[in-house]
């Protein structure tokens, strides 16, 4: 519904690949969660490489 109206929607809480295979399969297009990284400060971040990584 949320894209239907475009609006852009991020899949929360992936904690494993079946989870994002599963999402992938559903047509999401973003996602986040500990599967990718745990939480981390601004500066922490920036000096990753997950700064412009589409997962």
């Amino acid at each position: 519904m949320a894209e239907s109206l475009d609006l852009s929607v991020v899949a929360e809480g992936v904690e494993d690949a079946a989870t994002l295979d599963l999402l992938r399969e559903m047509g999401a297009g973003q996602a986040q969660g500990y599967y990718f990284a745990k939480p981390m400060g601004l500066e922490a971040l920036l000096a990753s490489s997950l700064v412009g990584c589409q997962g």
